[in-house]
């Protein structure tokens, strides 16, 4: 029984994942973080998704009450990080073996460059046909022609280069890895991290480029970059693709320290 907040494609899925705390027979003995796999007719949807980005996840409030969950649908968080689940022992693939956070966080931040991408291609077709019109700059002006204007794009676009760049690597990287039968060592999975913050960082500074050269007219909620700018932003808000934490923890390990954080 409880409520899941930020329950992305609730309402479409057949399945859902809900993370919780398994209580153990020792009392005294910590909780262990789990998964529990149920299905849709299990849970109720609650709108609460009056969000400012990233709307069309539709990632609403699952409910659930007196829900039985048999055991061979959990699974332990230890289990999913380090790869070591059910199915890396039943499948020949070692895809299945891999550690989720070296995977999972990309879902989040190749979204955000694709974003990018569309934002580029839209305000390149734009801006090559539209002139000044406001008296604080040269009226009949083709915006286009303004070098603060041109650099803008060349920004977004290194940031979208480098962005796909870095994130491709890692994961043929890791795929290649895995069919070596290889582990993913904890130094491997905290690289990878700092890899898909980084580039989620990398795609809020590409559509910044773009969007502070708007002006007004990119207020409107019918141009396409604000809707970019938008989901963008509201992608690097995930707690997996946090730059402060995740850097953080990234210096942490270089030290020799403790990693605080989820890898």
């Amino acid at each position: 029984s409880g409520a899941w907040g930020f329950a992305s494609g609730c309402e479409i899925g057949q399945w859902f994942c809900l993370g919780l705390r398994l209580p153990l027979e020792d009392g005294d003995a910590p909780a262990t973080p789990a998964m529990v796999l149920i299905r849709a007719e299990d849970y109720s949807v609650e709108d609460d998704w009056f969000a400012v980005g990233l709307v069309a996840t539709g990632s609403k409030r699952v409910v659930c009450k007196d829900v039985f969950v048999p055991a061979h649908r959990i699974l332990t968080f230890a289990e999913f990080v380090t790869g070591t689940t059910p199915g890396s022992r039943l499948y020949d693939n070692r895809v299945f073996a891999l550690p989720a956070m070296v995977v999972m966080p990309s879902i989040l931040c190749m979204p955000a460059l694709g974003a990018l991408q569309g934002a580029i291609d839209d305000f390149v077709g734009r801006v090559g046909k539209r002139q000044t019109l406001s008296g604080f700059a040269a009226d009949g002006e083709r915006i286009g022609g303004y070098a603060t204007v041109q650099s803008r794009i060349g920004g977004a676009a290194a940031a979208l280069a480098a962005g796909k760049a870095l994130i491709e690597a890692d994961l043929a990287d890791t795929h290649a890895q895995a069919q070596r039968s290889e582990p993913i060592t904890v130094d491997r999975r905290i690289r990878s991290r700092l890899i898909q913050a980084y580039v989620a960082d990398m795609a809020v500074r590409g559509i910044d480029e773009l969007y502070r050269t708007t002006g007004g007219g990119g207020l409107y909620l019918s141009e396409p970059i604000q809707r970019a700018w938008r989901d963008i932003h509201a992608a690097s808000h995930h707690a997996t693709l946090n730059w402060d934490a995740v850097s953080t923890m990234y210096g942490q390990h270089a030290l020799g320290l403790e990693p605080i954080g989820r890898y």
